[in-house]
């Protein structure tokens, strides 16, 4: 009975290692110290085009990051990932898209979640001006 529990016991802390292991990081991106989201400055858009920006980010952990869902706040924002499980030390894109629909200043969110328990959501904000 002892043996078990010691083995269980074992389980637990080395299931503990892995799961905080992971680490994300976007060396391109600022992070905003208000609401801890990295924004995305299309900057200045003509009314009815479509605008893409790539995101490189990176994997620094020693287990692999898993982002097993993507959310935005408006239909003409959205974002594309190249990979959604990263190996330890891997790459891999978010193709963050804007159709300018719209005239007028905008910010909009797109959230991705993950399996790294310091990082379980990351926020992009992604702001611009649509003029005609």
């Amino acid at each position: 009975m002892n043996r078990y529990l010691l083995m269980l016991l074992c389980l637990g802390i080395c299931g503990t290692f892995t799961l905080t292991a992971q680490t994300i990081i976007f060396p391109d991106l600022e992070k905003n110290p208000e609401d801890k989201s990295f924004t995305c400055d299309f900057g200045e858009l003509v009314l009815d085009t479509r605008a893409e920006r790539v995101v490189k980010f990176k994997n620094t952990g020693d287990v692999p990051l898993i982002i097993p869902y993507m959310k935005r706040s408006w239909s003409y924002a959205w974002g594309k990932l190249s990979k959604e499980i990263l190996l330890p030390e891997e790459e891999a894109e978010l193709t963050i898209i804007f159709e300018a629909k719209y005239t007028g200043p905008f910010t909009k969110y797109i959230t991705i979640g993950t399996n790294d328990p310091k990082n379980e959501t990351i926020r992009f904000r992604v702001k611009g001006v649509v003029v005609e």
